[in-house]
């Protein structure tokens, strides 16, 4: 009898000295933008980015808790530390913090904006100037590169131009307007805009943008905020993703959401 207490003994202490333990923990934080960061609530498909995080991060001992928060909110909390890392920001979405955000070397995203409308409307962006004439739904804070956003600064307050979509599940509710012939055009990442499509089976869109023309591909990173050890989350990131691509984990984690390898 005491063999085997011994032995259970022995077994539980060998499977807990290969549990990684978790001595910190980060909690990183969007509003909802699925495949990137999706229902938190949603512990087996949080979001390719959400697990991205989360797989390079345990690798050093540290937990990632992942919250969803309007976009707005979620900046103000990573710049002010209550938040360790914003999902999915870029360069111009933070421009405006005194102090900026900490990138990792290597992107954990690729952005293509587009502008989408109803399969029946015939109207193409060709630049700012075909803006006119059409109301356009945007989400508050989302990076749109300058043109644009000079465009929607210059007309926020005209809701037959603009209607600026705030709070959570941004995506999902500008379909909805699409639909509903609310708004004439929605300015959305493609991954973004196709995949909550598909969740309310509505097909029939167009993509109305031409690549030679309109919003440019952005990178997007796990803001770090910039207290504490940014610096060193940053490296992690940093050489997380090049293993990871290295190895196919990255492809297998992206093939669960339909997507592939932006390189």
């Amino acid at each position: 009898m005491n063999s085997v207490r011994s032995l259970v003994r022995f077994c539980f202490c060998y499977w807990l000295s290969t549990v990684p333990v978790m001595a910190e923990e980060l909690i990183i934080a969007a509003d909802r933008w699925c495949p990137y960061n999706c229902d938190a609530a949603d512990e087996e498909s949080p979001g390719f980015m959400v697990e991205l995080a989360q797989v390079i991060f345990a690798r050093h001992g540290i937990a990632v808790r992942y919250q969803e928060l309007p976009w707005s909110r979620a900046i103000q909390q990573a710049s002010e530390n209550k938040i360790q890392g914003l999902i999915a920001a870029t360069e111009l979405s933070i421009a405006d913090l005194e102090v900026p955000l900490v990138f990792a070397e290597e992107e954990q995203a690729l952005m293509h904006t587009r502008f989408f409308t109803l399969g029946t409307s015939q109207w193409l962006y060709r630049g700012v100037e075909s803006l006119p004439g059409i109301t356009l739904a945007v989400v508050q804070g989302y990076d749109y590169g300058p043109d644009i956003v000079a465009y929607l600064d210059a007309h926020r307050e005209d809701k037959k131009k603009v209607l600026t979509i705030t709070g959570n599940d941004t995506a999902s509710r500008a379909i909805k307007l699409l639909m509903a012939g609310r708004v004439d055009v929605v300015l959305e990442d493609e991954a973004v805009f196709r995949y909550n499509a598909a969740q309310v089976n509505f097909d029939g869109f167009r993509l109305a943008s031409l690549d030679s023309v309109g919003p440019k591909t952005n990178p997007l990173y796990l803001g770090l905020s910039p207290s504490g050890r940014a610096a060193d989350y940053a490296r992690m990131l940093t050489q997380g993703m090049r293993e990871l691509r290295a190895s196919g984990e990255l492809t297998k984690i992206l093939t669960r959401y339909g997507l592939e390898d932006w390189k």
